[in-house]
């Protein structure tokens, strides 16, 4: 399973919404081991939402979105998510970490391993976790 974790340093989640990161590490995630795969630059970094769009500017949404699952990504790890929300759980199973650190957060993800691809495998809108120890 693939997983795009929000990190400007690979160290610490981004304390920032997930589609406010610089780049995103994507993982190849298993039971027992983590590693990264690729590193890419969040294509809507520079993009600017418009204020009074409380619900999630879609348009910013689509194209993170179509970003990563070009690139076979089923989950997104981040420290907070935004009002985007809505618009990504219909592609990928998001996942919180209470955790700030990556690597912990990773074991949270090869803890939670089998629930965490089962929601992924479902059709339509998927659940969300949160992850903490």
């Amino acid at each position: 399973m693939k997983i795009a974790v929000a990190s400007d340093d690979r160290i610490k989640l981004v304390n920032r919404h997930f589609g406010d990161a610089k780049r995103y590490y994507i993982y190849d995630l298993n039971k027992s081991m983590t590693r990264v795969i690729e590193v890419i630059e969040n294509p809507m970094k520079d993009y600017e939402e418009k204020e009074e769009d409380f619900k999630g500017d879609e348009k910013k949404a689509k194209g993170i979105g179509f970003t990563l699952k070009e690139k076979g990504v089923t989950g997104i790890l981040g420290h907070k998510i935004g009002p985007n929300i809505v618009n990504i759980r219909k592609k990928f199973v998001v996942l919180i970490s209470r955790c700030i650190k990556v690597d912990e957060a990773l074991q949270l993800l090869r803890d939670n391993y089998t629930k965490i691809e089962e929601e992924s495998l479902k059709n339509g809108e998927k659940e969300y976790f949160i992850l903490k120890k």
